[in-house]
């Protein structure tokens, strides 16, 4: 990501130092899709002359999802007791967390919509928390975390909908 929106890093020079030292060393790289593979070879391209880049696709993780987890358990276990959209990212700021909190705010305070904001994958972020309270959204804003595959396989399933408001995402 530094080498396509550097803006959203503080440490630019040493993220390209230690890919550069990393790519150079290597006599296989791994990524996760061609379209990661694609983007190596675009932007390392003479650090990985003669090294060969294999894709290996991530699973499904269906078969990880054995423990039962119910909508009852979650709704309860989190107190969430209404319609809600849920934002599964970490907190980089390519996630693009503050349109999406700006967005939802203008469903909330400007269309009176009674709903809730799920936000898994992080533990806490002073920004996000920042623009939570600045939008007055501390009622409708719900930071779970880090979430079991089993939970969030359940909370995206009853969601309302996951919007999709990324930059960028490494992998494609």
């Amino acid at each position: 990501q530094h080498e396509y929106f550097p803006e959203f890093f503080e440490n630019v020079k040493e993220r390209k130092e230690l890919y550069k030292k990393m790519l150079t060393g290597a006599r296989l790289i791994v990524t996760n899709s061609n379209y990661t593979a694609k983007s190596a070879m675009e932007r390392f391209g003479t650090n990985l002359n003669n090294k060969h880049i294999f894709p290996i696709h991530l699973g499904g993780g269906e078969e990880k999802l054995n423990r039962v987890v119910t909508w009852d358990n979650i709704r309860n276990k989190y107190s969430i007791n209404k319609p809600f959209i849920v934002y599964p990212a970490s907190n980089m700021i390519s996630k693009n967390h503050q349109r999406l909190l700006e967005a939802f705010s203008k469903i909330v305070h400007d269309d009176r919509k009674d709903i809730f904001l799920i936000l898994t994958g992080f533990e806490t972020y002073p920004k996000i928390k920042w623009d939570i309270e600045r939008l007055n959204l501390n009622n409708n804003v719900i930071i779970l975390g880090k979430v079991s595959d089993d939970e969030l396989n359940v909370i995206v399933k009853n969601a309302l909908c996951m919007p999709f408001v990324s930059l960028f995402e490494g992998f494609g």
